[in-house]
């Protein structure tokens, strides 16, 4: 079983030292094709980018046919500034979009990576409703017209991968993706119920940055959590929210960390996967 980004959101969330450095752009190309994942619970792409000594992995994870993606990115190449947020864009085609993160170092080799949870390759129309998971046209033409990806604001050097087209590439991820839903039956599973609600919002607001408050913000974030047939939180798909999204990939973290759910019975009685969707309301109090 392969699942790399819930084992380094479970063991390596360490702070990330904001070490001094003058800022630049750099630009890594591809040193390995593409990679199909198919985990046990979901589907991955997978590459790496060198340029030099630099090198970059990126991951990119789907747990259902819903075009909303978990982004894992780790190497030396990514040292994070004072930003709390992040600028992403799946690009030239698509604009910038302004989004939070999670950022930390590998307590073993200390390498950094970040994580954001539901990351969208397209725009969202702006008429979507926030917490719904609104369709999002993915053709083959937009994905092939999506060739890079670059991080900025949240990084001390903006970071450019040199991803070429990715219309193949996400054919690949959707027959993984289709083959998943079929095998894990998740076109038509039960819903699943949280038993430690309580816990998890102390949870959340002991960790929330009171910083985030310093504008009146407030947050609403929508998730949906795919739970194995142990009780088990196995992925985390974020809805839309109010952007810049500052809250989301913190409520995907606590919920892969501390949920708590009761097994759901299937047709037969056995225990089957199931969905959980949740949302958390973030206030300034």
């Amino acid at each position: 079983m392969r699942r790399l980004l819930n084992l380094i959101l479970a063991t390596f969330l360490v702070p990330v030292a904001h070490a001094p450095a003058s800022a630049e752009k750099i630009t890594l190309a591809p040193s390995s094709p593409w990679n199909v994942d198919y985990a046990d619970e979901s589907c991955s792409l997978r590459r790496t980018f060198d340029l030099g000594d630099k090198s970059v992995s990126l991951q990119l994870e789907q747990i259902s046919s819903a075009p909303y993606f978990n982004l894992m990115m780790a190497g030396e190449g990514l040292r994070r500034s004072s930003s709390e947020t992040m600028r992403i864009q799946f690009g030239p085609a698509e604009d910038a979009v302004e989004r939070g993160f999670l950022m930390g170092t590998s307590a073993q080799s200390r390498t950094p990576f970040l994580v954001m949870f539901g990351v969208q390759m397209a725009a969202v129309p702006e008429t979507a409703e926030i917490g719904t998971f609104p369709s999002i046209e993915l053709s083959a033409e937009r994905m092939a017209a999506i060739t890079e990806l670059t991080l900025s604001r949240g990084l001390r050097d903006e970071v450019t991968l040199q991803l070429g087209p990715m219309d193949k590439p996400m054919e690949a991820l959707q027959a993984c993706v289709t083959d998943l839903a079929a095998t894990l039956g998740l076109d038509d599973i039960p819903t699943a119920s949280m038993t430690n609600g309580r816990e998890l919002a102390r949870y959340l607001q002991d960790r929330f940055p009171n910083t985030a408050f310093r504008d009146e913000a407030e947050g609403i974030v929508t998730v949906r959590v795919l739970v194995d047939p142990e009780g088990k939180a196995k992925a985390c798909q974020v809805a839309r929210s109010v952007r810049p999204a500052l809250f989301d990939d913190l409520v995907c973290y606590a919920i892969m960390q501390k949920a708590e759910f009761d097994p759901v019975p299937g047709a037969d009685g056995e225990p089957t996967y199931a969905y959980l969707v949740q949302s958390v309301r973030f206030v300034q109090g």
